[in-house]
């Protein structure tokens, strides 16, 4: 229950952590790069993970890199010994999780300032919000160049990684099982992306929301009516994390999550 372990994810950020996976004993593994370092994901199978997470370990340090398993889901967490583990709360990597009913509806005097939003955004004009197709694709790039060009990505590598892992996703979005959004202006301009896709049974991620500041209210929009177009059964939406970027957390900590799911970093005790 970590945005960590979707693979659309993992696929869509390869060319940024360097992700690799094997398979051994029905246990899945997942190694990737992180500020230079080896890591491992969460192992991912059934039964005991204490074995599974000492083979990290001893992975890690035959490689010679220091033996850090990171995204340690508070399921896999409180099962570890504390005698044999030492277990790290990891705050900044905490998923954001909300109701996909609150979202879709906003209802509330908490969500007063949300609605507002989108009230503005409606009285800009006529608006739609559809499934992407692969004839958007100019229209999306263009899209993205405008969106770069307000926050100068080019200056900013982690923007840059950002632009690559969503070109993967729209250029394998049907083999990935991404669903993407686009909000669109009066006239077929568009305005807004989201993208996002399957968790859990009833949890979808959103791995992708970007607007254009040309039409006040664009965000709130995008977040209210990917809520109402997800499929039924999905009760929750994960948001993903924050990162530890203030103006991040706080755009998250405005939608009111219903709660958040720990990440832990494990070490040897």
């Amino acid at each position: 229950p970590l945005c960590e372990f979707s693979f659309p994810l993992q696929v869509c950020w390869q060319r940024f952590n360097q992700s690799c996976w094997a398979t051994v004993d029905d246990w899945t593994f997942v190694r990737f790069i992180e500020q230079g370092a080896e890591r491992f994901l969460c192992p991912l199978g059934s039964g005991d993970p204490a074995p599974a997470i000492q083979a990290c370990f001893s992975h890690l340090q035959a490689r010679g890199h220091a033996p850090v398993v990171r995204f340690v889901p508070d399921v896999v967490a409180s099962r570890l010994d504390k005698s044999s583990f030492e277990l790290v709360p990891d705050p900044d990597n905490d998923d954001y999780l909300y109701a996909v009913a609150d979202l879709a509806e906003m209802r509330g005097r908490k969500y007063s300032g949300k609605r507002n939003h989108i009230a503005q955004f409606v009285r800009g004009g006529t608006w739609s919000f559809d499934a992407y197709c692969r004839d958007d694709r100019p229209a999306v790039d263009s899209f993205l160049d405008a969106w770069c060009r307000d926050r100068d990505c080019e200056k900013h590598p982690a923007l840059d990684y950002e632009m690559e892992a969503l070109d993967v996703c729209l250029e394998h979005s049907l083999e990935l099982g991404i669903s993407i959004f686009l909000l669109r202006g009066a006239g077929g301009e568009i305005l807004g992306l989201a993208a996002g896709g399957p968790l859990l049974a009833d949890t979808w991620a959103v791995h992708f929301e970007k607007g254009l500041a040309t039409r006040p209210g664009v965000y709130p929009m995008l977040t209210r009516e990917f809520a109402r177009s997800v499929p039924p059964g999905i009760r929750w939406l994960d948001r993903e994390q924050d990162m530890g970027v203030e103006n991040l957390r706080q755009a998250k900590k405005s939608l009111y999550p219903s709660y958040r799911e720990p990440a832990w970093t494990v070490r040897p005790a």
